[in-house]
């Protein structure tokens, strides 16, 4: 039995229950999905515009970018890569992770800025 301000919907093969004014949609109407580019070490460059790579999210799903880790790449390379430019509120996603332990495998950050 469901309990007042409540209902029972099918989310995926199971049967789930939520508050009666919640929408159940799929994450493709709600956001626009992309994946991420194998940026060369290669096409570093001294300055320019910053390159975000998976340290830069620590282990709590922060972001992590500082003058120890921070790497850039040219303008005419960020230039050639606009597909792959972050803005301001894009929710990154860990996907592969360099380290053994896979600590950050999943983790989650928000850009704070353009």
């Amino acid at each position: 039995m469901v309990k007042d301000g409540y209902k029972e919907v099918k989310l995926g093969p199971k049967k789930i229950t939520v508050p009666s004014d919640w929408e159940i949609k799929d994450m493709r109407d709600l956001i626009k999905y992309k994946n991420g580019y194998a940026f060369s070490s290669e096409n570093y460059s001294e300055n320019g515009k910053i390159v975000f790579r998976m340290s830069n999210i620590n282990r709590k799903g922060n972001l992590n970018v500082n003058e120890e880790n921070i790497k850039y790449c040219s303008e005419e390379t960020y230039d050639e890569l606009k597909r792959y430019h972050l803005a301001k509120d894009d929710l990154v996603i860990c996907m592969t992770d360099m380290n053994s332990d896979l600590d950050i495998l999943g983790r989650t950050g928000i850009i704070d800025k353009d």
